[in-house]
């Protein structure tokens, strides 16, 4: 009998440690995550700054921002319209930003992909990106972009 007891206090055990490890990982994975969107958040801002800067200037206008975005951004792209200058960050809603009185052309600029939970922490930002952004025309920003590696 002291066995069998013995057994189904390890089991048991063993049993709240898995719910208690998976429990934990998936509030790791949330917080990381929120963390992630973020900070990709204020970079897609710290962009759209740049690009209603080009806008209002002359024509010709050049600019280079660099920003560093995290693993789960997709891609920075434009509406089919010219409206909008939107960041894809993935299981989320797409960050996008009026350009007016410009259009923007932003050919699916691809910043990133998926990756393991340890991708995601905070202090492992992915990557860098340089992003041109010009005015050929009266009213209309163009941006395109290329991957920094150190």
């Amino acid at each position: 009998m002291e066995t069998v007891e013995h057994w189904m206090w390890t089991a048991g055990g063993i049993i709240i440690a898995s719910l208690f490890l998976v429990g934990a990982y998936s509030l790791m994975a949330k917080y990381f995550h929120n963390s992630n969107l973020e900070h990709a958040s204020s970079e897609f801002e710290r962009l759209s700054l740049a690009v209603a800067v080009v806008c209002s200037s002359g024509l010709n206008t050049r600019q280079s921002s660099e920003i560093s975005l995290p693993k789960g951004a997709e891609s920075i792209y434009s509406t089919e319209d010219g409206g909008k200058l939107c960041l894809a960050f993935e299981k989320e809603q797409p960050l996008c930003s009026a350009t007016a009185p410009c259009s923007v052309s932003a050919d699916g600029i691809n910043v990133g992909g998926k990756g393991s939970l340890l991708d995601y922490m905070p202090s492992r930002h992915s990557a860098s990106f340089v992003l041109d952004i010009k005015k050929p025309e009266a009213r209309k920003v163009e941006v395109t972009g290329r991957r920094v590696i150190p």
